[in-house]
């Protein structure tokens, strides 16, 4: 239980930080959205991570990347890391289409698909910096 506690604690955490400047960004220029719905939306996209990270800290202990079989298990790592990212996409277009963090979403898609696509595309390199931190501390 206490495992469970740092973990989605760590994850909302970094959603604050990560949340935050955005909010204040939004705020300063009066645009007026819901700082309850960018919070959350924010906050959310992050704790997606966290039942994630466990398969992550599997994939590390049972898949070291130190030592002679690196090459052999990163021929595991890298498709476990795009079915993460992939997962996390998924659930990240739907967290935005549900909560609307802002109020005018302009020419951002509207249905699922489209979204799940383009933050897809869009997310690949901070997903691997994440997946990548995961198993570096893991590691340390």
């Amino acid at each position: 239980m206490k495992r469970w506690a740092a973990i989605i604690g760590a994850w909302a955490v970094l959603g604050l930080i990560w949340v935050g400047p955005i909010y204040l960004e939004t705020h300063l220029e009066e645009m007026g959205h819901s700082p309850v719905r960018i919070f959350s939306w924010g906050v959310l996209m992050w704790l997606v991570w966290a039942p994630l990270t466990p398969a992550m800290v599997w994939l590390a202990r049972r898949y070291s990347l130190i030592g002679g079989a690196w090459k052999s298990s990163l021929l595991v790592h890298l498709p476990s890391f795009v079915l993460l990212s992939i997962i996390h996409s998924a659930a990240v277009a739907a967290i935005t289409l549900s909560i609307k963090p802002f109020d005018e979403m302009s020419t951002s898609p509207a249905e699922f698909w489209p979204r799940f696509i383009l933050r897809l595309q869009g997310a690949l390199g901070s997903d691997l910096l994440i997946y990548a931190g995961v198993i570096g501390i893991c590691y340390a």
